[in-house]
């Protein structure tokens, strides 16, 4: 006969609070440290020693390494609080049966509709939360997607579906599959009994897990994982065939679960489960092992002292209880919150944040359904259903259209005040691909631009450069100047008219007297590999004296990213974010709270910098021992700037090149708006991006005019204070002092030019 304590299971509550909070670890865990590769095969799962050697404790000294290790392993091994919730799900079926004495399910139709009745109201309610998730951070679901409604159906093995929403949610569509084959494994078990049915579960499991191997290999995930509840029908039996046995004889199996002999068999089965999970073979059997191996450690340490540990116990019940809840909310949070590169007292600070997180979310999902329940049975007992469905639309636009005020007043303010880049970079709207030079402004365009922090105009000439289009005729005695850049150049975050290039005209001119014109074929995001396209384009057509690259830091990293991708980032594939029905869209309220708050507070816990303070304020390049320093980078950029050289050798021009400083090589950290108060320069190498410069045109004969000699002359930070670039007054202090020390070199004599130039050429 069964006692009061399994009659209340109490312990199988703890269990489930217990699998819960392992699980939720287990995802933390996973977005900080990444996920382990055993127990997790793929397609191309790397060969077994990868695998080991993952496994590996990452090093370090002192406690806080070793618990950092620690915490990895355990979240890491959360993925079996899954087993443990299938064999629950299994014993809370099959014990409910077996305490009424019903040798079967009865109605099937009454049966599934009890369990969808206790499933679907939280599950759809799920659904419908993460719609505003969604507005907000892009992560959620859309009832525009075909996705959305096949989940709330249930239907999640499929790959559109499979982790959609929450990738978590995986579970819930296995659950359903085992609600419908419960009544027929009931059955089963009244004909063969609780171990032939469990061993009927077994073999048709273990069967197709290892027939997985051979025919599903692009499947291989989503099926182990549990796509088709087939795969974990061995656990589930297990759970029927255990609740079973404990109802018929209670006394005997409580003591054959407490038993040493059991406890130590479990725990070495545990341990060889685990094993398993790193190899092909031991996959098939690796759930149902650690499954059942848990089950009596947790059974004895659950009726034993962990029902008596006062506010633990209490949490892992409240957990259990509400472990529902808990599952759908919980991976979001995870995900949102955490990030990685956390460290330890990252990792627990914002933990803290995220626990909290999937507390009230839980909290306000479940009395959120329970309020809309109760709203509903209310409404349809005074008006129907058709008065209550009325109501209930009516309700949930109500709500639908104070979400659009909310959310569009907040997306609002941030377009108003701190415009983002979007579905691509900010310049996007003025740039067009092409085929010679990878991209460049739309032709004769005029674009007003407006993104983090800037507002400003874009001119294009009818060749696709900002500026004035070349003179038709070149001027007698005059020097004409190709100038190469990226958006220090075009220039970005200033109009046009006033970058730096426009102005080295009447300065240069001044200080040559002769006529002199500036060609500004600068482009924002071009680096080396754009610069010697653009001169091999135009180089020979347009013959100029002097070809003047202005050089940045980011420039040995650009040299190795492929054409393909700079596209992509740029966005010319992505759709146009200022058309049609994205013109509502929350897309900057998205990227601000991902930015300034999200990734803000990741890189604070970190006691670092996040990508876009790395990058505003050039800490990036300020690495001595960064890849895109090595040996193989410097040699790319060489052989591109060769090619520059090469297209002006071709046309008589020589090549003068200008090394743009980056922000902190400059400026006090404090004149940077965007980094922390306690920024420190300690580790940064400051000559590092001018030293590798000088390494790579080393034998070239080509002038370098530093920048970092003008700029830092002035008091006032010549960079934009919440970006990058240079300021209007930077544009005009840098042309003149280019002009001032132009080399005699290039161009600072008078040539022939004209009809009878070639002539003299050849003489």
């Amino acid at each position: 006969m069964a006692t009061k304590g399994d009659r209340d299971l109490l312990w199988l509550d703890l269990l489930k609070g217990f699998a819960m909070v392992w699980i939720v670890l287990n995802h933390a865990v996973e977005a900080v440290l990444g996920g382990p590769l055993f127990g997790n095969p793929t397609a191309d799962w790397p060969p077994l020693d990868v695998r080991i050697a993952q496994a590996a404790p990452m090093g370090g000294d002192g406690v806080g390494a070793w618990l950092f290790d620690g915490l990895r392993y355990v979240g890491w091994l959360g993925d079996h609080g899954v087993q443990l919730f299938i064999v629950a799900s299994g014993f809370g079926l099959a014990w409910g049966l077996a305490g009424r004495a019903q040798d079967s399910v009865g109605s099937w139709r009454s049966f599934f509709w009890r369990r969808a009745v206790r499933l679907f109201p939280l599950w759809w309610g799920a659904h419908v939360a993460f719609i505003g998730l969604r507005v907000v951070t892009g992560t959620g679901t859309m009832p525009t997607e075909p996705a959305f409604w096949l989940s709330a159906l249930g239907i999640r093995f499929l790959p559109s579906t499979y982790y959609y929403g929450s990738p978590a949610w995986w579970y819930i569509g296995l659950l359903l599959q085992l609600y419908l084959v419960f009544p027929a494994l009931w059955a089963l078990r009244r004909r063969v009994g609780a171990g032939g049915m469990l061993g009927a579960a077994c073999v048709l499991g273990f069967g197709a897990r290892a027939l997985g191997w051979v025919f599903l290999e692009g499947y291989i995930d989503p099926w182990m994982r549990g796509a088709i509840a087939i795969t974990r029908l061995p656990e589930f039996a297990f759970g029927i065939a255990l609740a079973v046995t404990l109802h018929a004889e209670p006394d005997r199996t409580r003591a054959r679960l407490r038993s040493p002999g059991t406890l130590v068999a479990a725990a070495a089965l545990y341990l060889l489960g685990t094993a398993a999970s790193f190899t092909r073979g031991g996959m098939v059997v690796t759930t149902f092992l650690t499954g059942a191996a848990l089950v009596p450690l947790l059974y004895r340490f659950f009726t034993g002292i962990g029902a008596r540990l006062g506010p633990l116990t209490a949490a892992f019940r409240w957990s259990g209880q509400h472990s529902y809840g808990i599952f759908l909310v919980h991976h979001p949070a995870c995900l949102l919150v955490l990030a990685p590169g956390l460290g330890l007292v990252g990792f627990l600070a914002l933990g803290v944040p995220a626990g909290l997180a999937t507390v009230g979310g839980t909290v306000l999902l479940e009395r959120g359904v329970a309020w809309a329940q109760r709203w509903l049975s209310r409404t349809r007992a005074e008006r129907g259903w058709f008065g209550a469905l009325g109501r209930a639309g009516a309700l949930a636009g109500a709500a639908g259209a104070l979400l659009l005020v909310v959310v569009g007043s907040a997306e609002w303010a941030v377009r108003r005040f701190d415009p983002q880049e979007v579905l691509g970079w900010g310049e996007r709207a003025s740039l067009t691909a092409d085929e010679a030079v990878g991209w460049k402004l739309r032709p004769g365009e005029t674009t007003r631009l407006r993104w983090e922090s800037y507002d400003y105009v874009v001119r294009a000439n009818t060749l696709g450069f900002p500026g004035p289009a070349p003179a038709p005729h070149r001027a007698l005695g005059g020097l004409r100047v190709m100038v190469l850049g990226d958006a220090f150049s075009s220039a970005e975050g200033v109009d046009t008219d006033v970058a730096w290039p426009r102005q080295l005209q009447p300065a240069l001119s001044a200080v040559l007297a002769r006529p002199v014109e500036v060609l500004n074929f600068a482009i924002t995001g071009h680096g080396p590999n754009q610069y010697a396209a653009v001169a091999e384009t135009y180089a020979q057509s347009l013959r100029p004296d002097v070809v003047l690259i202005a050089f940045f830091a980011n420039d040995f990293e650009d040299t190795e990213i492929p054409l393909a991708d700079f596209r992509a980032a740029i966005g010319f594939d992505r759709p146009v974010p200022w058309v049609g029905v994205r013109r509502y869209a929350p897309l900057h309220l998205k990227a601000w709270l991902k930015s300034r708050v999200v990734e803000a507070a990741r890189a604070r816990l970190k006691g670092g910098l996040t990508a876009r303070e790395r990058f505003y304020s050039g800490a990036a390049w300020l690495d001595a021992d960064a890849s895109f320093y090595g040996p193989a980078n410097r040699a790319a950029v060489r052989r591109q700037l060769e090619r520059v050289g090469a297209a002006a050798d071709a046309v008589g021009a020589r090549v003068v090149v200008v090394s743009i400083p980056v922000p902190l090589q400059i400026c006090a950290a404090t004149a940077l708006g965007y980094l922390p108060d306690d920024f420190s320069l300690d580790g940064l190498d400051l000559q590092a991006p001018q030293r590798n410069l000088a390494q790579v045109v080393e034998g070239l004969s080509w002038p370098i005019l530093d920048l970092r000699t003008p700029l830092g002359a002035d008091a006032a930070c010549p960079f934009q204070p919440a970006n990058l670039h240079f300021t209007e007054a930077a544009h005009g202090a840098v042309a003149r002092w280019i002009a001032a020390h132009w080399p005699r070199s290039a161009g600072a004599q008078t040539r022939p030019v004209g009809p009878g130039r070639r002539a003299a050429e050849a003489q």
